[in-house]
């Protein structure tokens, strides 16, 4: 007997735990019959499987359609592009789930596009976990568009993403603004955050219970306007990975170069102190999560420094990585346009220079534009509430 088959013949079973079974999208057919027919499992837990984007799309048109399940948890797949896609879709269609689980992914920016509609529409969901998923600070400003305008959200993580400080007090800025905003609880491990949003988060709290879990606060040095749009509008710019965070500050250099720009005290290795302070002297404080993976992937003979010539076999890598993803991103051109727009709407975008306004390419499939008008923000949050993204 299919398992598919069982659930259909059993009417008492609440709980379906299929995680760790090295499930892929080829198994996800058989899990949608069940998620369709069955009426009485409340929890559904698929985490440490192989999930990727045909099977987050089967998953999602099956979550859309169930009006019994309450958690939900699909953490540890590799649900990225039009798999995160398929999941928020059908997260921003159900009308019962209480709790998310989405960490360990990848949903970076055209998954938080996602999100932020779901949340707009979504009535139900009390706890989502984003943890460990890409996001950047245009993703997050894309999920910030969604947690100003939902009433429900209790809890959200977004713990160990690559937000950065300059960025961190927008967060609390949006829940300060909409003060009917149910958030509680936010978890920012691993994130660095300024000043400003210390001094945001006691001004919160002395009006309502809110609790931030944040690594972090330092003086951070605020990046200026131009330099923030330049940033913005580079998507490539704010990559999740720490490898690439590092090939990207490397720019022209020959990798030659780099490494001798890095190794300031001229010795024969780098050390993980010369690699905070190359992210620091660049405005992009990391945490110890960050360095550590680049010790990973380049420190081969594991004796706790870099030398020259594991620098340069790690860049070499670290190109032929690039251009391995440059080859996927291509193949995925010929999938359905209504999922491919997310990604190639912010790649043919550019940032308007009087509004901050993001323009896109009218050629594409286009974003869904605010009904407010386009105007010049007076300030981050004003931003936020006139255009789909803008910067602070």
């Amino acid at each position: 007997m299919t398992l598919s088959r069982f659930f259909l013949m059993n009417d008492f079973i609440a709980r379906l735990d299929l995680s760790g079974n090295r499930l892929n999208d080829n198994d996800a057919e058989p899990i949608t019959h069940i998620l369709e027919k069955n009426t009485t499992i409340k929890t559904l837990v698929l985490n440490h499987n192989e999930f990727r984007e045909e099977g987050g799309i089967l998953l999602g048109d099956a979550i859309a359609k169930n009006t019994t399940l309450e958690d939900v948890d699909l953490s540890w797949n590799h649900l990225r592009r039009c798999g995160a896609i398929g999941i928020a879709r059908g997260l921003q269609n159900n009308i019962a789930l209480r709790t998310v689980n989405l960490a360990w992914n990848g949903f970076g920016f055209e998954g938080c596009l996602a999100i932020g509609d779901m949340l707009t529409s979504n009535h139900t969901i009390t706890e989502l976990d984003l943890a460990y998923n890409r996001i950047n600070p245009p993703a997050l400003l894309e999920l910030l568009r969604g947690l100003s305008a939902n009433r429900t959200l209790r809890i959200l993580r977004i713990g160990y993403n690559p937000i950065t400080a300059a960025f961190s007090s927008l967060i609390l800025a949006v829940i300060k603004k909409h003060r009917e905003s149910g958030l509680e609880n936010i978890d920012m491990a691993g994130v660095v955050v300024d000043k400003e949003f210390v001094a945001l988060l006691e001004e919160i709290q002395k009006d309502r219970f809110f609790i931030v879990n944040y690594e972090v606060s330092l003086p951070v040095k605020k990046i200026s306007r131009e330099e923030m749009r330049e940033k913005i509008g580079l998507p490539s710019a704010y990559n999740v990975d720490p490898l690439r965070m590092l090939y990207l500050l490397k720019e022209k250099m020959r990798a030659s170069d780099f490494f001798y720009k890095i190794n300031k005290d001229h010795d024969d290795g780098l050390q993980k102190d010369e690699l905070y302070s190359l992210f620091d002297e660049s405005g992009i404080p990391v945490t110890g999560s960050v360095v550590d993976k680049i010790f990973e992937f380049m420190d081969t003979n594991g004796d706790g420094t870099i030398d020259l010539g594991e620098f340069l076999q790690g860049d070499k890598r670290m190109k032929n990585i690039a251009r391995k993803q440059v080859r996927d991103e291509q193949q995925r051109k010929g999938k359905d346009e209504n999922y491919n727009k997310y990604s190639r709407t912010f790649q043919k975008a550019h940032l308007d220079p009087v509004t901050n306004a993001l323009k896109v390419d009218p050629t594409i499939a286009p974003m869904r534009q605010s009904r407010r008008p386009s105007v010049a923000p007076r300030d981050s949050l004003d931003a936020l509430d006139n255009t789909r993204l803008r910067l602070p």
